[in-house]
């Protein structure tokens, strides 16, 4: 649930909801910018999934390889594939925390968009509860914002991971 919510899935879902008052240009420009969001937030997210998933098989085979870069450190030529193999092991090691953490911090942000728009829901008609862009709950301009948010987060997050992971690993 708070995945949906916090790509405004549920908003999305309210976009294809046109009035007779729209014009044909937004009758047919709203379906295709709610389709193109969708899009966009299942492929980050299944991108998240594999990379976890391809995380977790590596370290499984690295945990079955471990004794192999201590017998290969014994001898000099074969010194190279070890120092390979604590490369590999500490880059997946360090990916998966670096991806929790942003993932965190996107859902984070989700909760605390979702939570002042709770907020400005309960208050009386006509009481402001702060900035209109961040208290928003329709997926007007607070919606694309709270969306873009989300996937910047986790897009970061996972090009965060590979770099930390990478120089971790060396």
């Amino acid at each position: 649930s708070l995945i949906v919510s916090g790509f405004g899935g549920k908003s999305i879902l309210d976009l294809a909801k046109l009035s007779n008052n729209d014009s044909f240009l937004e009758a047919l420009a709203t379906p295709i910018v709610a389709i193109i969001f969708l899009v966009v937030g299942v492929m980050t997210i299944l991108a998240l999934v594999v990379i976890l998933i391809a995380r977790i098989v590596m370290l499984w085979i690295l945990t079955v390889l471990s004794p192999m870069p201590w017998i290969l450190n014994i001898l000099p030529s074969t010194s190279k594939y070890a120092s390979q193999w604590w490369q590999e092991w500490t880059k997946n090691l360090i990916t998966g925390p670096v991806l929790a953490f942003f993932l965190w911090l996107a859902f984070m942000m989700i909760r605390l968009v979702d939570a002042q728009a709770m907020l400005k829901s309960s208050l009386p008609v006509g009481t402001e509860a702060g900035p209109e862009v961040f208290l928003s709950s329709g997926f007007g301009t607070t919606g694309v914002i709270n969306y873009i948010i989300a996937i910047g987060l986790l897009m970061g997050g996972m090009m965060m991971a590979q770099q930390i992971g990478g120089a971790g690993g060396k």
